[in-house]
């Protein structure tokens, strides 16, 4: 009997505990948007333009989603500890894992429910054996890949835009919603024909 009610109480522990972090914890989203410039070996990549044997930088979009997971809720300058997960999913330089296997992370900024700064240099391992780092100053990302012995090399470099919190576009679509329907309703009054002849 008193084993089985250790047993109860130390789930009811765990369970308090797992609510009070997860309360603590807080994600934020930022939109990456940039541009991706690559320069082609004019040998071994004829399916891009070169001027003979100059190749011509050829740019296209770098697009992305950041996913950023604090310990604390709270506003302020915090250190790479307190940042428990960051993941990017883009069309160039993709990667995901807890940032506490990574000692890079120097600091991130939250004010307002925002991430505002950060100073990071993320260790990335590309195709091909390929090491660099991706590197985040204030809002600001870049990184170069330096491309392979068939592959010319790309530099990636691209602005973060933090997205509203989910709390917060709610209240926007809500407030919208209430909009449209009385404008709605406003219409039907005006449209009700008279009882009188």
């Amino acid at each position: 009997m008193q084993a089985k009610s250790l047993f109860m109480s130390s789930l009811v522990a765990l369970a308090t505990l797992a609510c009070s972090v997860s309360a603590n914890a807080a994600t934020y989203l930022l939109r990456l948007d940039g541009v991706a410039d690559h320069t082609p070996y004019c040998y071994w990549e004829p399916y891009f333009p070169c001027n003979g044997t100059t190749p011509v930088h050829v740019q296209s979009e770098w697009t992305g989603l950041m996913t950023i997971v604090l310990d604390t809720s709270a506003e302020g300058t915090f250190g790479g500890s307190d940042v428990t997960s960051m993941s990017l999913n883009a069309n160039g330089g993709s990667f995901s894992f807890p940032i506490a296997d990574y000692g890079y992370f120097a600091e991130i900024s939250v004010l307002d429910g925002r991430v505002t700064s950060m100073d990071a240099g993320i260790p990335l391992n590309l195709p091909d054996d390929n090491f660099t780092v991706f590197g985040i100053r204030g809002l600001s990302a870049e990184f170069n890949d330096f491309g392979t012995h068939h592959y010319g090399s790309t530099y990636y470099a691209g602005t973060l835009t933090p997205i509203p919190e989910p709390d917060e576009l709610a209240l926007v679509v809500a407030g919208l919603l209430t909009l449209v329907a009385r404008k709605v309703r406003n219409r039907r009054l005006h449209e009700q024909p008279s009882d009188t002849p």
